[in-house]
């Protein structure tokens, strides 16, 4: 019973992929407030947002938005109209400024569209996973229906914040607070919106995003305890429930000794980062000199990232990762011709993209020794030492 149990388990994890979708479109309603100097009501107004977000070289998503809304201009008070005045005698032009009272000018539709930079904010500490802040930015373009009181189409600028909170794989609840800054009649205009709305995302994307255990094999014998536990578990007799509360992100606190083994080197890196801090620098040390110990060793470095951004960023990112440990081996001694260079992107995660946890977890390089006949274990101190270096 426990071997099929064990089984069943296994199977699930080698199934299980992180799906991500190219598009994502918001169906939003709110309230837009304007600027005093237009003399216009504010309105409520309805629209979409339409995200891209395939493969794309940059951790920005293009995003294009349309928004509609009706407003009537106020009937009281006075404007101010700039008005150049010729002066027939002296043939000169004057500027000049005339103040009137406002009349019915009934109402306008105002139709705003534009294209922004959208930035999801990741790795937030002690925020869920499922709550994705965000900040945008962006030009669009304003058309009135009815350009009355000196009020005319034309450019502006937007920036805003946001948060999504997501409810499904899919379905996404997503509220915002936008600026937008017009410059209407030689003065600056600001135009703030509220806007809020539910997210869908669709069309799934060919990249997936593979389960802890889907390439276990082919990683480092470092990062195998969730296997390994159940394994031993079972085999004992022991309860399966005791197989879940099995730390996922063992690889970063195991520093077991295995005697007559090959040492290993673990590295791990901050969000977009390929820097290695002093505690590291150390760690690194010490390995370097069980290689100098050891010629016979053949190295290899395999760099790996997240799923934050897009393939090639990421394929450069862990190759720079992968380069920086290079870089401190053969500055300690190491000769580079024994070193070899691999970057993996994503496309190997030890753990789950979708935590914080995880995502540390999965910004690492790894050190992958090989010896003939396995004789290199001339440094008895670092014999089966599995050294793992974490920056936070």
């Amino acid at each position: 019973m426990n071997k099929i149990l064990l089984s069943a388990l296994l199977a699930a994890s080698l199934f299980a992929v992180e799906e991500k979708y190219e598009h994502e479109i918001t169906p939003v309603i709110g309230h837009a407030y304007r600027d005093s100097a237009e003399h216009m009501n504010n309105y409520n107004l309805v629209g979409f947002e339409y995200q891209y977000k395939k493969c794309l070289d940059s951790m920005i998503t293009p995003e294009f938005f349309l928004y509609y809304g009706h407003t009537d201009y106020k009937t009281t008070g006075t404007s101010t109209t700039l008005y150049n005045y010729y002066d027939t005698n002296t043939h000169t032009t004057y500027p000049t400024f005339v103040i009137s009272n406002l009349q019915n000018n009934g109402g306008t539709s105002i139709y705003q569209t534009g294209l922004n930079g959208v930035y999801e904010i990741k790795d937030v500490k002690n925020l869920s996973n499922k709550i994705k802040p965000f900040v945008k930015a962006g030009i669009g373009y304003e058309y009135l229906s009815n350009p009355a009181v000196d009020n005319h189409n034309g450019l502006f600028g937007d920036a805003g914040v946001g948060v999504k909170f997501q409810l499904t794989n899919q379905v996404a609840a997503k509220v915002e607070a936008i600026q937008m800054l017009k410059f209407n009649n030689f003065q600056w205009e600001h135009l703030p919106v509220i806007t809020a709305g539910v997210s869908y995302a669709f069309g799934q994307s060919q990249k997936t995003c593979p389960s802890r255990t889907e390439n276990i094999s082919n990683v480092n014998s470092d990062v195998k305890p969730t296997v390994a536990i159940a394994v031993q578990k079972i085999e004992n007799s022991q309860s399966l429930i005791e197989t879940k509360s099995a730390p996922i992100d063992a690889p970063s606190n195991v520093k077991e000794k295995q005697p007559n083994q090959l040492p290993s080197l673990h590295v791990n890196f901050r969000l977009n980062s390929y820097a290695v801090d002093k505690n590291g620098v150390k760690k690194i040390e010490k390995f370097a000199k069980f290689l100098n110990d050891n010629p016979a060793c053949e190295i290899k470095l395999v760099g790996h990232t997240d799923s934050s951004a897009s393939d090639k960023y990421n394929e450069k990112l862990a190759d720079n990762r992968s380069k920086k440990i290079q870089a401190l081996l053969t500055g300690f001694g190491v000769d580079s011709k024994r070193i070899i260079i691999s970057e993996k992107g994503e496309k190997m995660p030890v753990a789950t993209n979708d935590s914080l946890a995880g995502r540390a977890e999965n910004r690492r390089t790894d050190v992958v020794l090989s010896c003939p006949n396995d004789k290199c274990l001339n440094n008895s101190e670092l014999q089966g030492e599995k050294i793992v270096v974490n920056p936070y």
